[in-house]
């Protein structure tokens, strides 16, 4: 069986990110697989998810940031507020 390797240069103008909601009953790098399949995919059947991208805290798929949003009178723990828009 001939199996090719294809490999793609990556085009810095198209680059995109993506803020994804964790979901506590998945690994972050389900989380963002499940959203890449769900959300990208359908719209760019040519995108990738660089691996390489790893978060230096759990070494998953992606680097986590958190969220803190607050108002005159009240803030949200960033806890609360992980991946969210």
């Amino acid at each position: 069986m001939n199996k090719e390797v294809i490999e793609y240069q990556a085009d810095g103008e198209l680059r995109d990110f993506e803020n994804v909601a964790l979901d506590p009953s998945r690994t972050v790098s389900a989380s963002v697989e499940a959203y890449f399949i769900a959300e990208v995919q359908p719209h760019v059947a040519d995108a990738w998810i660089d691996a390489s991208k790893r978060d230096a805290k759990d070494g998953e798929i992606g680097i986590v940031g958190y969220e803190s949003r607050s108002t005159a009178t009240s803030t949200i723990p960033a806890a609360t507020a992980i991946g969210s828009h």
